[in-house]
């Protein structure tokens, strides 16, 4: 490898850890202002409190406020050239898994219609995830009407 080659690489992997860095900074700021907010769970932009949803910067009450799961899409298989190509005839036994799956949580109440999606190719716990964060806001939006 020549030496320019070298100071190439050297380049390259100085940015991917400093964009590393620079990520992982900003994922602790989010956190610590998460932490301050008094935010025991969130989704993306959703986050809730223990008096509060909080949308990007709007903030609604939590009573009257009710969380809903569904999902969407299928697991599908299919054989593909490239590993028929490579794998011969075990490519039928190991087809390719192509996941569009997509989980949605709808938050509704008064003056309130929130909808996020998780992909669960990116979120392979995304249905667990939603469904807990539903669960916890149902509980504690039920919690001041009975008090």
């Amino acid at each position: 490898m020549s030496p320019m080659n070298w100071v190439a690489a050297i380049v390259i992997f100085l940015i991917v850890m400093g964009v590393l860095a620079l990520r992982a900074n900003a994922i602790e700021k989010t956190r610590a202002k998460s932490k301050a907010d008094g935010v025991v769970a969130f989704i993306g932009d959703v986050r809730l409190t223990q008096d509060a949803l909080l949308v990007g910067e709007t903030k609604y009450p939590l009573a009257g406020l009710h969380a809903t799961v569904e999902d969407s899409g299928s697991v599908n298989r299919r054989l593909t050239l490239t590993r028929l190509a490579t794998l011969g005839v075990a490519a039928v036994a190991i087809p390719k898994k192509l996941d569009d799956r997509d989980v949605y949580i709808t938050i509704e109440g008064p003056g309130v219609a929130v909808v996020r999606v998780m992909h669960v190719k990116k979120v392979p716990n995304a249905g667990g995830i939603a469904r807990q964060f539903a669960a916890r806001l149902n509980m504690m939006a039920q919690e001041p009407a009975q008090a």
